[in-house]
């Protein structure tokens, strides 16, 4: 979900230029944003959809901060990253699990 409004940027408000002092104050599960890669998401309506589910908890515990460390800056994608026991490529979620992110094992 974070990647998807990353990448298609209906989820962002409508200013051309947010400075962080403006992010900073969304920061509660009725009106959070985050920046990611230097664009404001406003992901409110994603913790509401996810409210009482353990993966909005990374998001609200982030909420008014930027998120961007989560992300690959030239994809946009969510970082990945070898599972030492699988070998499997899956999702770096350091925090926990996030809204549409697959699990890290499978």
């Amino acid at each position: 979900a974070l990647v998807k409004m990353y990448k298609d940027r209906k989820h962002s408000p409508t200013k051309n230029h947010i400075a962080p002092f403006e992010v900073v104050i969304h920061n509660t599960k009725h009106d959070c944003w985050v920046s990611l890669l230097g664009k404001v998401l406003d992901i409110t309506n994603l913790i509401k959809e996810f409210e009482n589910e353990k993966c909005v908890r990374p998001l609200l515990a982030e909420a008014g901060k930027d998120i961007s460390q989560w992300f690959d800056e030239d994809t946009g994608d969510i970082r990945t990253y070898v599972h030492p026991i699988t070998g499997a490529k899956v999702p770096y979620c350091p925090h926990g699990p996030l809204p549409h992110v697959p699990p890290q094992v499978p």
